[in-house]
């Protein structure tokens, strides 16, 4: 059982507002609470699964097949729920012709479903868990204009939200659990841990890169010790932001959200006479990607003394690791964007004339799709880069998946 209720308050209709008739279509206050569950643990999820595997010889020419344990069990699973509360305003105005809709909502998640990763050496897959809680708070903002005048009418919706999560609780006694795979060397990149936010790229900090070897020589710990011995002129200077005095995995720390701040929508229509016109832009603000294909940064490379202090040098041998530890000068890129999802051009024949053929309604059109992107992102699409793989941990990793392709579309619609 899952209770929820709602309450809203019409302020438009009281008395007092009586002056506002003119201009003032409606404005409600509501406010509603509510919890919902999510039972997507499948039949009998709990229990460990069993299934074929290895074959092996039983006597001369007897070959046999075995029944292996599958995914571990786990006897706790339970759940996960989901209780948000909500605070809105709508405001319509000038006969429905300016409609604004503002939206507080606070999302508290529970017993967070998802598979969590364990050690290879148990030999079994990983099982579905209740991993921990998140909290979200936000706003959701919607404002609609439109207009019917003359022989000119258009509308336009501009849709956008904001969210801030953070990590309550994860259902383990290390507090945390990492995600995200690309090597052995470049795994654990992504972190889900108790009072951050959820979730963040985990890999080290830079501070520049070593132009000569007095750089590297004077880059010492408290006791005289070079914390980069491997290092040579044109490789990165890493952080030691857990102040042990050595480059380690211990230093790695938050370099970027996975998750974007703002996401946000313009949809725009209009039609004069017999033509209309339609687009559509999207976009998101306050994100990263962590950028594994390619980067154009790599054509400023550092190559002499003082050429580059923003991508190191290209090295068969990289006994500094300079790609393969996650770090945010060669990896983690803004993947804010704002991109022409849709544009449609039309032309519907007058009815006179497409009667005289013996059709009802003819209407010609061009369209395209991905036409312009804004991004700073140096990989192929940065749409494309904050897709979820459907695993758990696996947010804002770019693969050099294909990106979405530019088209152009022609046609003619007929109605006989």
């Amino acid at each position: 059982f899952f209770p929820s209720f709602s309450a809203g308050w019409r302020i438009s209709e009281e008395a007092f507002m009586d002056g506002t008739r003119g201009w003032l279509d409606n404005l409600k206050i509501r406010a509603s609470w509510g919890q919902v569950g999510n039972d997507a643990i499948g039949s009998f999820g709990y229990l460990s699964t069993m299934g074929s595997g290895y074959s092996f010889l039983v006597g001369p020419g007897n070959l046999a097949q075995s029944i292996i344990p599958g995914a571990a069990a786990n006897p706790a699973l339970q759940w996960e729920t989901s209780e948000q509360t909500n605070f809105g305003l709508d405001l319509h105005m000038l006969n429905s012709k300016i409609l604004f809709n503002v939206e507080y909502y606070i999302k508290n998640t529970k017993d967070l479903l998802a598979i969590e990763p364990i050690p290879m050496y148990v030999g079994l897959s990983s099982p579905l868990s209740n991993v921990g809680e998140i909290s979200n708070k936000g706003l959701e903002l919607m404002l609609t204009t439109r207009s019917a005048e003359n022989k000119f009418h258009f509308e336009a919706n501009i849709i956008a939200s904001y969210n801030k999560n953070k990590v309550i609780k994860v259902g383990n006694k290390e507090g945390y659990i990492n995600g995200g795979y690309i090597s052995k060397e470049l795994s654990g990149m992504l972190r889900m841990e108790e009072g951050m936010n959820f979730p963040f790229f985990y890999g080290f900090k830079t501070d520049g890169i070593f132009q000569n070897q007095d750089d590297i020589d004077n880059y010492t710990n408290s006791e005289g010790e070079l914390l980069q011995p491997e290092a040579k002129p044109g490789d990165i200077r890493y952080v030691d932001s857990d102040g042990s005095g050595s480059i380690d995995d211990n230093d790695r720390t938050n370099i970027g959200a996975a998750m974007p701040d703002w996401t946000f929508g313009l949809n725009f229509s209009a039609d004069y006479k017999n033509f209309d016109l339609s687009f559509l832009f999207q976009g998101q603000e306050g994100n990263n990607i962590a950028n594994m294909a390619f980067s154009p940064g790599v054509y400023d490379r550092w190559h002499d003394e003082n050429t580059s202090d923003s991508w190191p040098r290209l090295s068969t041998t990289d006994l500094n690791r300079n790609t393969s530890r996650l770090n945010d000068m060669v990896h983690i890129e803004d993947g804010s964007f704002i991109r022409l999802k849709n544009l449609q051009l039309g032309y519907t024949v007058p009815t006179r004339i497409a009667q005289k053929v013996g059709i009802s309604n003819m209407r010609i059109y061009v369209s395209g799709q991905n036409l312009l992107t804004f991004t700073n992102y140096g990989g192929f699409d940065p749409e494309i880069g904050t897709g979820n793989t459907g695993k758990f941990l696996d947010f804002g990793i770019d693969r050099a998946a294909y990106p979405q392709a530019r088209a152009y579309t022609t046609g003619i619609s007929v109605t006989f």
